[in-house]
């Protein structure tokens, strides 16, 4: 193994730091103020229900309040993700970034590039005042998390097409009549080796992703600052997915369904679907309704006049923002294993966006299958897509 440089990811700032610079107090500070705001909010929309409501009136599909709190989730999965990051030890992080398969070097670079973006997400999560209105758009400029991802797909391309090219043998090798065990078996092993390589990589570049998608547990294990302030929002993220599941069970199928949409076939147990209601694309919506509910009986449909990919920790526009909290509604909270999107790809995407769409998807494992009646995948959403069909 080649000797990797100690993993150093200080939440504080440190000496000669651009004074911009945030701290981990400043982010818990923005943290307990958030909380409070959003605490005060829930209070006062219960109180302005009437006698009889239940929960789930409380969060409406499309009302403010549901709008609101899915903001403060996603701020909190955003700052859960940048606590987890601090809280690795140098020691599981060194070990992380042995592998053999980074070209020389890589290490160093990875390090410097986790320290680059746990300074734009403390930035993003606890932004300077006279910084709040510009940072908050969160819509154009570069992304360290985009970047990073880049870097890994360019580093880890060369196995991805071993993979669908061993695995295009193993389907004709299954596909003959007469079935040579010995070469299946052969592949089998070799896809195998190859996944493997490939979570080695992604250990190195993102580090673990945890065992339980968007709800991981988590339990202090020492008295660093980072870890405490994770315990909380772990207990404040849940807190906040039960409030918007309501009291009605998450509505699923009776078990996966296999079923057809277009010419797109995929299974799936719960299913979300995101239609593009702007105006000139009203004309399909119905058949297209039609057509998911012969094979999908309970579907979980969400509304977005376009389909522009926009991300920030503030609200941008109800255009901006529709698809991708959305996206988030339909993964985190109602935990939907598919995604159809119906749109016409017409809409700009920022890099901020799409780092955090391959997050989601990564995370839930989930399958995304879009369908455009205009426009193909642009060449950085491509790849998060797991089968495409244009009308």
């Amino acid at each position: 193994m080649k000797v990797v440089l100690l993993f150093i990811l200080s939440a504080l700032v440190a000496s000669g730091a651009k004074p911009d610079a945030v701290t981990l107090t400043d982010v818990r500070t923005a943290y307990l103020k958030r909380e409070d705001a959003v605490t005060k909010s829930i209070a006062d929309a219960r109180a302005q229900l009437p006698a009889d409501a239940t929960p789930n009136d409380l969060v409406e599909v499309g009302s403010a309040f549901r709008n609101t709190a899915l903001f403060h989730l996603r701020y909190l999965t955003h700052l859960e993700r940048t606590l987890r990051m601090a809280a690795i030890t140098e020691a599981t992080r060194k070990e992380q970034l042995s592998s053999e398969l980074l070209p020389s070097g890589e290490d160093r670079r990875i390090v410097k590039m986790w320290e680059e973006l746990q300074a734009e997400r403390f930035l993003q999560l606890a932004p300077p005042a006279d910084q709040k209105k510009s940072r908050s758009r969160g819509s154009d400029g570069d992304s360290v998390e985009a970047d990073l991802n880049d870097r890994f797909e360019s580093k880890s391309n060369s196995i991805a097409r071993k993979i669908k090219s061993t695995q295009r043998k193993l389907d004709a090798a299954y596909s003959k009549d007469r079935q040579d065990d010995r070469l299946i078996d052969s592949l089998d092993k070799e896809i195998d080796v190859l996944k493997s390589q490939l979570e080695e990589l992604s250990l190195a570049y993102f580090g673990s992703p945890g065992s339980d998608g968007f709800e991981s547990p988590y339990e202090v294990s020492g008295d660093a600052p980072a870890q405490k302030l994770l315990a909380d929002v772990v207990r404040s993220r849940d807190s906040l997915l039960s409030i918007l599941r309501g009291q009605a069970p998450l509505r699923k199928e009776e078990g996966k369904k296999s079923g057809t949409i277009g010419d797109i076939t995929f299974e799936s147990e719960s299913l979300g679907v995101i239609l593009d209601v702007s105006g000139s694309m009203t004309k399909f919506i119905d058949p297209l309704k039609k057509d998911i509910e012969s094979d999908f009986s309970e579907p979980h449909y969400r509304e977005a006049k376009g389909c522009a990919l926009a991300w920030g920790l503030e609200p941008i526009s109800p255009k901006s923002d529709a698809s991708i909290l959305a996206i988030e509604d339909l993964l985190i909270v109602l935990k939907t294993d598919a995604i159809f999107w119906f749109s016409d790809l017409n809409d700009a995407q920022s890099p901020q966006a799409l780092a955090r769409l391959k997050w989601l998807f990564d995370t839930s494992g989930a399958g995304f299958y879009v369908n455009s009646v205009k426009n193909k995948p642009s060449r950085d959403l491509e790849p998060l897509i797991t089968e495409f069909e244009k009308k």
